[in-house]
């Protein structure tokens, strides 16, 4: 009886150890992918660049950063859709309230400038962080003609930017690292936004330099919070992204 009862607890304590060992896996696995996506955006933007050192269009200049986000969503979503068989898990699903969606995406545009600009304007005060770079005013799209440079970066930036990135960071990163962390809830939720927002941020350093990351660190965490609120449905995030940059866009008009 005695053997038994050991033999029962052996096998207790072998299934307990298993899941945990088991989330460790799955969350290296998580973090791995952060990395490999961050380092391939790297690798292919600096390889682009290095063959060429602008992408010309009918006589407008297109960042590299664009393609790249192009290249990474287009490899994610057909690697999902082979090994998954389906795209919901990036968040391709009907959102709670479409006018709630749009609501809060309104919303995020007044709450990321506060976020931003008052920490910024506060720490640049003090120096304690640089004066943006000057790449971080400049539209998608550069050309002779203010209009349709305006035009053709808001196309590509909804795009590439507000859909692209949205998919890269929150619909597959912040889910696999969140299902990781223990599955859906607002604590692994949020640290897996985190994670990810440092990522959002560092993948914007080249371009936006110190301040870049810091800025877009933030609002990577805040849409981050978004993309949870809005049950993990990308409509939201995506939307939200697309406002923010809209109104950065059109302020970058109005200066120029």
């Amino acid at each position: 009886m005695n053997e038994q009862a050991l033999s029962s607890d052996t096998r207790s304590l072998h299934y307990s150890s298993t899941p945990s060992k088991r989330d460790a896996l799955a969350i290296s696995k998580a973090l791995l992918s952060v990395l490999v996506i961050v380092g391939a955006y790297f690798t292919i933007g600096t390889s682009l660049k290095a063959a060429t050192s602008d992408l010309m269009i009918a006589g407008y200049e297109v960042k590299w950063s664009i393609l790249t986000s192009a290249i990474l969503s287009a490899g994610v979503l057909l690697w999902v859709k082979q090994t998954r068989g389906s795209l919901v898990s990036l968040g391709f699903k009907r959102p709670p309230s479409y006018a709630k969606g749009i609501a809060m995406a309104l919303a995020s545009v007044v709450v990321a400038y506060a976020a931003v600009l008052i920490p910024v304007s506060t720490l640049s005060y003090f120096g304690l962080l640089p004066a943006p770079t000057e790449g971080v005013s400049k539209l998608i799209v550069d050309g002779p003609n203010l209009a349709l440079a305006l035009l053709f970066s808001q196309l590509l930036m909804w795009v590439n930017a507000a859909f692209g990135e949205e998919l890269l960071f929150r619909g597959f990163l912040q889910n696999n690292l969140e299902r990781a962390f223990g599955g859906e809830s607002w604590r692994n939720g949020l640290m897996a936004a985190g994670v990810v927002a440092l990522a959002f941020g560092a993948m914007h350093v080249p371009s936006q330099g110190p301040t870049g990351l810091f800025v877009t660190g933030i609002v990577g965490l805040m849409l981050g919070a978004l993309f949870i609120l809005g049950k993990r449905s990308l409509f939201t995030v995506v939307m939200a992204h697309g406002f923010i940059n809209t109104t950065s866009h059109l302020l970058t008009a109005a200066q120029g």
